[in-house]
């Protein structure tokens, strides 16, 4: 989210049958008012996909038709949602009864050192409540090494785990290494460089929350010691995408 707008991502399966054109349609109101209301349609396009801001804590309603030389389809069954904005994320460690909170932050990463859990979840809060607790699995893994020039591995380059966990929360992971004060994370989004990030993490994970919908960032990290800094791992690079709900 920018600005406390939600770009919103519609996209759908494209008919077999030729020439056939798609037209989306939102109503509903913003801002959770219910005197604003809105009514907001695409233009008529071949395309399996369209994009639509809206402001932050707005109801929508999204339906669908299709169109070909035969005629104009009925409306498909509607999606129905809400664009929220998130000012506080939580993460649970959730093997335990009552869960319990291990990260309470405003920004877009959490740093988590010593955690043996395999059963971590996140939430998002604002001032109407909590979401509900999404898990944070081990989906869309991704392993790098970083490698010198003579194609050996380099000993002391983490070895970077990226996990994917919802379409906008990822977790990074890596193994200790030896000697290390800390560690620099590097978060670079693609086609948006000043909005690259440089972290500082004292453990080995990072869960970072909220990153922009439908862009690609590449994340790399390397060991800092008392006097230098060590190897960075390869870049690694993951997509995240708008997720609907109906």
């Amino acid at each position: 989210m920018e600005m406390e707008i939600q770009m919103l991502r519609f996209s759908w399966t494209q008919a077999l049958c030729g020439e056939t054109e798609n037209q989306l349609t939102l109503t509903g109101n913003l801002l959770g008012n219910d005197q604003t209301q809105f009514e907001l349609s695409s233009y008529w396009t071949n395309v399996s996909y369209f994009e639509i801001p809206l402001p932050c804590s707005s109801y929508y309603r999204a339906t669908l038709q299709s169109r070909n030389a035969a005629g104009t389809s009925n409306k498909f069954v509607p999606l129905n949602g809400t664009t929220v904005f998130a000012n506080t994320y939580i993460i649970y460690d959730n093997s335990v009864t009552p869960k319990a909170p291990l990260c309470n932050t405003t920004m877009l990463s959490c740093s988590l050192s010593n955690i043996a859990s395999n059963s971590l979840q996140v939430t998002a809060s604002n001032a109407a409540g909590e979401s509900q607790p999404v898990n944070v699995t081990q989906d869309a893994t991704h392993l790098r090494l970083r490698r010198d020039v003579s194609g050996k591995e380099s000993e002391d380059a983490p070895l970077l785990v990226v996990k994917q966990v919802t379409s906008t929360i990822i977790v990074l992971q890596w193994a200790p290494v030896k000697h290390a004060s800390f560690y620099n994370v590097l978060i670079r989004r693609q086609g948006s460089p000043e909005q690259h990030q440089n972290l500082n993490v004292y453990g080995e994970s990072i869960i970072l929350t909220d990153l922009s919908p439908d862009s690609t960032y590449c994340f790399s990290v390397f060991a800092v010691y008392k006097e230098k800094s060590g190897a960075e791992s390869e870049s690694v690079c993951a997509q995240t995408y708008q997720e609907l709900t109906q």
